[in-house]
């Protein structure tokens, strides 16, 4: 019985004991061996011949098969995982003539890879010493059905970069013996972490579920259970700073069109104006004091617009080693002028305040339904001058 001092906290409750759960060990079930079928030189060969460690038959199992075994002399270095990037003679091969050739291959991998005896008995020596003779022809390349592509399977057009032949027909092939390799390490790393307090492992790699082979996998190939558990990343996370740095090096971009007076004081100058009309049997009045309250407005629709651009050319500045320059040569001078103060020339003053007026006059609103204009084009034109004290 357990002393008080001895009862773990998480099992303290209303003064009952609850004894905590031991885990479960899952027990693994003995291999049954099976008794070797004997096995003739002519199927050893046609399937050592076939092996493949890229295959059709997970994209379309009905179609024509076509494999493809990779030699080991033609390993790549190229920093991604794949076939042509590891140690293919490591990758497992599989059958794609159909679920008849699996028994062969089987006992074939199994001499050659040491596991027959956990795997088959009475092994005739001379079965053994037939499959070992040939073991080197499984380092070789080779291919099957790759004369004939069925139309069932998918073709993606590529650009070859060849004048005579710009563009080649490419059939995508999937691994399921990658697949299983992949697995195998995950297997071995989880192992490496587990919690002997729980029996759990740290490591959890996410994975989805696919439906390939049918209502029989087996058509696919040996492999296929672990291709139907691809893991899961995380896509990399959008940098929206990045992003908008981009459109405004290349498009310049201000205020969501090439320019624009900004909306929130545009707005405000607009509202007013049509009030001043609606007062006045749609005519616009004119005193000093409401010529000065057109000036203000304008001052801030300008400032408002100068500080958009300091605050994109921010931006730019921010994420320079993305881009560069802080716009592109084939941007349009007014814009990159905007953006980058050390390319304003004399005229700029004028070409800001003519285009920040000619874009209010066509600023649009509504009041209720109806949507309006802020003015006709031209009417603003006396205040162009005013637009361009901002400037300095």
């Amino acid at each position: 019985m357990l002393k008080p001092d001895e009862i773990p906290r998480q099992v303290k409750k209303s003064g009952v004991v609850r004894v905590p759960k031991v885990p479960k060990l899952k027990l693994v079930k003995p291999i049954e061996k099976k008794i070797w079928p004997t096995l003739t030189r002519e199927a050893c060969l046609k399937s050592i011949k076939t092996a493949s460690h890229l295959s059709s038959k997970s994209i379309n199992s009905n179609a024509s098969a076509v494999g493809i075994r990779v030699s080991s002399a033609e390993r790549l270095s190229l920093p991604f995982v794949a076939i042509s990037t590891l140690d293919s003679a490591r990758i497992p091969v599989d059958y794609v003539l159909g679920a008849t050739d699996a028994g062969p291959l089987k006992q074939i991998t199994s001499i050659l890879d040491k596991t027959c005896d956990d795997l088959f008995t009475n092994i005739d020596p001379e079965q053994r010493a037939m499959v070992e003779q040939m073991g080197p022809l499984m380092l070789s390349a080779a291919s099957v059905g790759t004369g004939f592509i069925d139309p069932r399977l998918r073709q993606v057009l590529w650009p070859s970069g060849e004048k005579s032949m710009p563009w080649i027909a490419l059939t995508p092939l999937q691994s399921s013996g990658l697949s299983e390799a992949i697995r195998n390490r995950l297997v071995i790393e989880k192992a490496r972490h587990i919690n002997q307090k729980n029996g759990k492992s740290s490591i959890n790699r996410r994975d989805a579920i696919l439906g390939i082979g049918g209502s029989n996998p087996q058509n696919v190939g040996r492999y296929v259970r672990s291709m139907q558990r691809p893991l899961v990343f995380d896509a990399p996370k959008e940098d929206r700073s990045v992003r908008l740095a981009y459109a405004l090096h290349f498009k310049g971009h201000l205020r969501g069109l090439a320019f624009a007076a900004p909306y929130k004081e545009t707005l405000a100058f607009a509202l007013w104006r049509h009030g001043m009309r609606n007062a006045n049997a749609q005519a616009m009045p004119s005193n000093a004091a409401i010529r000065l309250k057109e000036v203000t407005h304008i001052h801030a629709i300008a400032c408002a617009a100068l500080a958009a651009a300091a605050s994109a050319r921010h931006i730019l500045e921010q994420n320079l080693e993305h881009i560069n320059g802080l716009t592109t040569p084939t941007l349009d001078p007014f814009l990159r002028a905007m953006i980058d103060p050390t390319l304003r020339d004399r005229n700029f003053k004028k070409d800001f305040a003519r285009k920040l007026i000619s874009s209010i006059e066509r600023f649009k609103f509504k009041d209720g339904k109806n949507e309006y204009v802020v003015s006709g084009d031209g009417e603003l034109s006396a205040l162009i001058s005013d637009a361009e004290e901002v400037v300095g």
